[in-house]
């Protein structure tokens, strides 16, 4: 070891155009109906991906994620993970990522931070001790790029910052700082990589302002030419996408720049976005049973206690995401996560982001808010979402664009996609305003009319579930539920 990376050792450890009516539109009156302020998204490639999981050991993973038509992919690893010290090289995770990735495979790899060279190892990132570390960092970036071989597309380190146990929110400079590093040396051996930057976790507060705008006003204005495109997870309520979405695009604009928006990772359903708040209740109650302990697996033992010994004062809503579930319980989840994943891809592709990675593939399913969103649990178990999620890649394709279209009935969802080859495909729902996921699929169907412009039309439900329906001049009439489904020309 030499003396500079003794040194960098030393420091101290800181901690468009199918026009529709409702049944509150007289036919009389249809041709009148204008489309106003919707946007047309196009999109270069599929823009549908699967993240692996939680903690990867180095597992074979992609003949399932291209099992459901999907070709983009991501895992995190750690600075040292791969380092554990200056100069000493573990490559066994790094390898068997990239030794399954195959031509036309998008793959992402997100670097957290976090070693020997920083000032914080227990953190998900954390800031460079001292100059010799940062160029040692640089080094391992190099060397971690030449290692996979032009195999990756996507670069990204230290994601969500300003979220605990993260990137600390008072480090904005040195984020950026450490950003350009990372930009720079990816770039310096792979000109064509994308650098994702920005990554932040998606959580608003009720003044429709990021939680921690503070943090993210001052990397957007400062971090432009150290990043390709723009990272933002979309989990919590998927009705509030479009203007989460639209914060970030702003703020670019506000910086004199717009770089396209992506999701490196988002899933449903999230129990924090249930009405009322239980989960967020349930979590107070805890905390304030539990108190604070440096111990993780001591707290989690009184939080597993406390809701074993008050069962009654746990919100019935929250029930279907414990591990204790029932049969019912995971019957009713899953069929809402298949809700979910279609609904929160559409919502989020017609708000204009350009590819998301949805969370997870596979999961151990213990976490009560990302463990349940897993499609799979390895080696073999496919979940019913898992064929959810193959049915909509297969119906939708490689979406070309996708224009939400206005209607003057708020509660009735109708995006048309036009697919690469040319041919068009519609995706409707109805959810009333207020109503969360656990009872909108108790809400009685409504009835409305669509123009398609087909003479026949097949409509698919989420689950599969398939019938013809002849039209009128055009337009079709169906009733419709929060159970998504696909409508597409009878050839």
């Amino acid at each position: 070891m030499n003396i500079k990376k003794i040194f960098c050792q030393i420091g101290l450890v800181i901690l468009s155009s199918g026009l529709i009516f409702t049944n509150a539109y007289s036919a009389g009156k249809y041709e009148k109906f204008r489309e106003e302020n919707q946007s047309s998204y196009e999109f270069p490639s599929s823009p549908f991906g699967v993240a692996f999981g939680e903690g990867y050991h180095g597992e074979i993973f992609m003949d399932d994620i291209r099992n459901l038509g999907v070709r983009r992919t991501k895992i995190s690893l750690r600075w040292n993970e791969i380092e554990p010290g200056p100069g000493v090289y573990r490559w066994k995770k790094v390898d068997a990522y990239v030794n399954q990735l195959k031509d036309g495979d998008k793959a992402l790899l997100n670097v957290f931070t976090v070693g020997w060279g920083t000032n914080n190892e227990s953190y998900k990132g954390a800031t460079l001790k001292n100059e010799e570390c940062k160029r040692l960092y640089r080094e391992f970036i190099v060397k971690l790029v030449k290692r996979t071989k032009g195999k990756i597309t996507y670069w990204q380190r230290d994601t969500e910052p300003a979220s605990p146990r993260h990137w600390p929110a008072d480090k904005a400079k040195e984020y950026v700082e450490t950003q350009k590093i990372f930009y720079q040396a990816v770039k310096s051996v792979q000109p064509d990589a994308i650098v994702v930057g920005v990554n932040a976790n998606g959580s608003f507060n009720k003044m429709g302002q990021h939680s921690y705008s503070f943090f993210f006003n001052y990397i957007i204005k400062n971090m432009r030419d150290y990043y390709d495109v723009l990272d933002i997870r979309l989990y919590e309520d998927l009705y509030t996408i479009q203007d989460r979405v639209s914060w970030f695009r702003n703020k670019m604009r506000q910086y004199g720049y717009e770089k396209p928006i992506v999701c490196t990772e988002f899933g449903g359903p999230d129990p924090r976005a249930l009405s009322g708040k239980p989960f967020q209740k349930l979590l107070k109650k805890i905390r304030d049973a539990c108190g604070k302990t440096s111990n993780p697996e001591g707290f989690f033992r009184c939080a597993r206690n406390w809701m074993k010994s008050h069962r009654d004062e746990i919100d019935p809503r929250l029930k279907m995401f414990f591990p204790s579930a029932t049969p019912d319980q995971e019957a009713k989840r899953e069929k809402i996560h298949c809700h979910d994943i279609v609904q929160r891809h559409i919502v989020a592709y017609s708000s204009g982001v350009k590819a998301s990675w949805w969370w997870n593939l596979q999961s151990a399913g213990k976490d009560l808010i990302f463990g349940k969103m897993r499609l799979m649990e390895f080696p073999d178990t496919k979940f019913p979402s898992y064929y959810c999620f193959k049915r909509m890649v297969s119906k939708l394709g490689n979406i070309s664009s996708i224009q939400k279209i206005g209607l003057p009935d708020e509660s009735i969802y109708f995006y048309r996609i036009k697919r690469a080859d040319n041919t068009t495909i519609y995706v409707a729902w109805h959810r009333e305003k207020g109503v969360d996921f656990y009872n909108a699929e108790e809400a009685p169907p409504v009835m409305v009319s669509f123009k398609v412009g087909f003479k026949r039309a097949k409509i698919t439900d989420i689950f599969g579930n398939e019938k013809t329906k002849l039209t009128k001049n055009g337009i079709l009439k169906l009733n419709l539920s929060d159970t998504p489904v696909y409508i597409e020309e009878e050839i």
